[in-house]
């Protein structure tokens, strides 16, 4: 998650806070800001599954368009969403990675 937060200076979040939330926000907010939206992705990819019943498992690999320094990239992602008994989905995980890559897939 930092890798997209890094994305985009300080500067930039400070000048959009103002527009947004009538103050600039501090180069330490931001920071604070991209630790807390870190661990949060970590805890909900390290989630126990355990109790969910999954009937089908659909795979697919998504290419996103991500700011990387001064320039935009596509970034595949490799994407595993369950289907509960009931029907609803449940995105169970991410992993950036090339979809036609076998290795990818087991990782």
């Amino acid at each position: 998650m930092s890798d997209v937060l890094d994305g985009v200076s300080t500067r930039t979040l400070s000048m959009i806070s103002k527009q947004l939330l009538g103050r600039k926000i501090s180069a330490g907010e931001v920071s604070r800001a991209n630790q807390d939206l870190s661990e949060a992705v970590e805890q909900w990819r390290t989630r126990s599954l355990e109790g969910e019943k999954i009937k089908y498992l659909l795979v697919d690999g998504v290419n996103f368009a991500m700011r990387a320094s001064r320039s935009v990239e596509t970034v595949p992602v490799l994407v595993a969403i369950g289907v509960r008994e009931d029907g609803t989905r449940l995105v169970l995980g991410l992993q950036a990675g090339d979809k036609e890559s076998a290795a990818n897939w087991r990782e």
